[in-house]
């Protein structure tokens, strides 16, 4: 049976289904924008649940395509190539 773990530290697992395996990197890429990360910014640091469309969720997430953080220094960066322009 797998050890007890708290709700945080089983979402940083970006829903592995098992908090031991190492944490996986959220894709937000074009063509595969990250919605539950969009939905989360907008529910826990911008407007509160319930106030936004599903239309907004997609929108935000397409705005963040691109958006990373480099593994090794933990700087934030950008790679154009995977941002959706929208053109």
């Amino acid at each position: 049976m797998p050890p007890a773990t708290s709700g945080a530290a089983a979402r940083d697992r970006e829903g592995s289904g098992d908090a031991r395996l190492p944490r996986r990197r959220a894709q937000t890429a074009k063509g595969a924008p990250n919605e539950n990360f969009a939905r989360e910014v907008m529910e826990l640091f911008t407007l509160g649940e319930g106030r936004y469309s599903e239309q907004d969720v997609k929108e935000a997430a397409r705005a963040f395509t691109g958006w990373s953080v480099d593994r090794e220094t933990g700087e934030f960066m950008v790679r154009p190539r995977l941002h959706d322009y929208a053109r």
